[in-house]
C-alpha cells in the first residue's frame, strides 16, 4: 500500500523522535562516567588548565562534553536506527551498498577521531599556546576549549566523509572516474582551500588534514573505478 507524502513525514518525524531519544539516553549514560570522560577531554592539554569565568560555566562545560561522548557512543545505534527506516525503501543490491555506507562511516568516523584526537589537536594546541609573547600568559576558558575541541574533531568526521561521498557519485554515474583523474588538481586546490578555511590557523594542522583525506579520495576514485570495470565485463 502506498503511503501519502503526511504519512511519510510523520514516520520521518517518529525517526527523528528515536534518534534524539538515543542520544538522550547515551547522554544521560555518560554521567556515570563523568571523571574518566573529563579526564580524556582534557588531556591533549598536557597540564594546561581550564578556567570557569562564571559559576554556570562549569555546569555548561559538563553538559557539551556528555552531549558530545553521548553522540560519538550512540552513534552506531543511530546508525542503526537510520537503516532500518531506509530497509523496507531498499532492493536487495541498494541494502548491500547502504550497509556497505554505514560500515565505512562508523570506520571513518573512528579514524577521525583518533587521527584528530593522538595528531592535530595536540599539535595545533602546541603551536597556538606557544606562540603568545614573552611576558605573557594564556588563559584557556572552558567555553573556547571546548569549542575548539568539539568542532574540530566534529569537522574531521564530517571530511573524512567525502571518500563516501564520491565513491556514491562515481558509483550511481553521476560523476565519471576520468572527470575526476582529468581535474585532479582543481579538486586538490578547492581541498586545500576549504581545509584552511576550516583547520586551525597553522601550515602543520592543514598538512596533517590534508594527507589522509588525499589518500581516501585516490582510494575511493580507484575502488569505484575497479567496480564500474568488473560490472562492464
Amino acid at each position: 500500500m502506498t503511503k501519502t507524502i503526511w504519512e511519510h513525514l510523520m514516520e520521518f518525524k517518529n525517526v527523528i523522535l528515536r534518534l534524539l531519544f538515543v542520544w538522550v539516553v547515551f547522554t544521560i549514560g555518560t554521567a556515570f562516567f563523568s571523571d574518566e570522560i573529563n579526564r580524556i577531554f582534557t588531556a591533549p592539554l598536557e597540564g594546561q588548565v581550564i578556567s570557569f569565568l562564571s559559576p554556570t560555566d562549569s555546569f555548561m562545560y559538563l553538559i557539551k562534553i556528555h552531549l558530545f561522548f553521548g553522540f560519538l557512543t550512540s552513534l552506531p545505534v543511530l546508525l542503526l536506527i537510520l537503516w532500518q527506516y531506509l530497509n523496507s525503501a531498499l532492493e536487495t543490491k541498494e541494502k548491500k551498498f547502504f550497509l556497505f555506507y554505514i560500515f565505512s562511516v562508523l570506520i571513518l568516523s573512528l579514524g577521525a577521531l583518533f587521527y584528530g584526537y593522538f595528531s592535530i589537536i595536540p599539535i595545533s594546541l602546541e603551536f597556538l599556546l606557544g606562540i603568545s609573547p614573552e611576558g605573557t600568559q594564556v588563559m584557556l576558558t572552558s567555553q573556547e576549549y571546548t569549542s575548539f575541541l568539539i568542532s574540530l574533531l566534529l569537522l574531521l568526521i564530517l571530511v573524512f566523509q567525502t571518500p563516501i561521498l564520491i565513491f556514491g557519485l562515481i558509483r550511481t554515474g553521476i560523476i565519471k572516474p576520468t572527470t575526476l583523474t582529468n581535474n585532479r588538481k582543481y579538486l586538490y586546490f578547492t581541498l586545500v582551500v576549504v581545509l584552511a578555511m576550516l583547520t586551525p590557523p597553522d601550515v602543520l594542522s592543514l598538512f596533517l588534514t590534508f594527507i589522509p583525506i588525499s589518500i581516501l579520495l585516490e582510494g575511493s576514485i580507484w575502488f569505484a573505478s575497479l567496480g564500474i570495470k568488473k560490472e562492464d565485463r
